[in-house]
């Protein structure tokens, strides 16, 4: 069952991220100078997509595991693993200077695989889950960067024996000072904003189903939220084709 709700926040977010990459192409591949997106607007904006994203997906897969459709969520992990290496296989042909390698359609799958073995099973009330979820992203945001914390709110340094482990330890966060990536969303912390959403959608069902909020929505947003994947595969292709024709009043 499709809860047209689900389909409209993600339709939003693929249409938001859409906007955003094509600002990144104008400030990158055209040259434009757009100082609000270079500074902290254009940064709260990339966050507002990606934490979307990741929390629905977080949300999504415990709807399908609800409804016994194991096999079929790990197909998908499984294929967006596969469509994220793909993606790093076409950078570092296409823009060796820029590759990305961790994706976030890599994280999503991992996130998928992962989930069970860091609690999916617990047996804290859904609610506590969930709360716990959100802080321990909190708490390790800044991991990537060598330290606990969140944002500008720097906890303790973490050893940096971590961070010596190449491709491996940035996967799962601790990322080298050699490692670069153009789009670069690590196991963790991402990985408890996904089990965030997982554990919220856990508490909201009753019955099999979720409150009838989620039954409503707005059928423009929803087609775009049902092919999301598909958009996100696709537009910065065709972004990139149309920058040659774009001209700026």
């Amino acid at each position: 069952m499709r809860y047209p709700l689900l389909d409209t926040l993600r339709g939003f977010s693929i249409l938001s991220m859409v906007l955003y990459h094509f600002c990144w192409d104008l400030v990158n591949l055209k040259g434009r100078i757009l100082p609000w997106y270079s500074s902290t607007p254009g940064y709260l904006w990339q966050q507002s997509i990606c934490w979307a994203f990741i929390f629905i997906s977080g949300f999504s897969l415990a709807l399908s595991l609800r409804h016994k459709k194991k096999t079929a969520a790990l197909k998908k992990a499984v294929l967006l693993m596969l469509l994220g290496s793909l993606i790093t296989a076409v950078t570092l042909l296409v823009m060796p200077q820029d590759p990305i390698w961790f994706g976030v359609l890599f994280l999503l799958g991992a996130a998928a695989l992962v989930l069970p073995l860091l609690g999916g099973r617990t047996s804290l009330p859904p609610a506590a889950a969930c709360f716990f979820s959100f802080l321990f992203f909190f708490c390790t945001r800044n991991l990537p960067t060598g330290f606990l914390g969140f944002e500008h709110l720097l906890g303790p340094r973490l050893p940096s024996s971590l961070y010596t482990h190449g491709l491996p330890g940035a996967f799962l966060g601790f990322r080298g000072d050699a490692f670069h990536s153009a789009d670069y969303f690590p196991l963790f912390p991402w990985v408890f904003l996904f089990a965030a959403g997982y554990f919220a959608c856990r508490a909201l069902l009753k019955e099999d189903a979720l409150p009838d909020i989620f039954l409503g929505g707005s059928r423009v947003l929803s087609f775009p939220g049902r092919h999301s994947l598909l958009i996100y595969l696709l537009h910065q292709p065709l972004l990139v084709l149309m920058m040659p024709g774009i001209s700026l009043f």
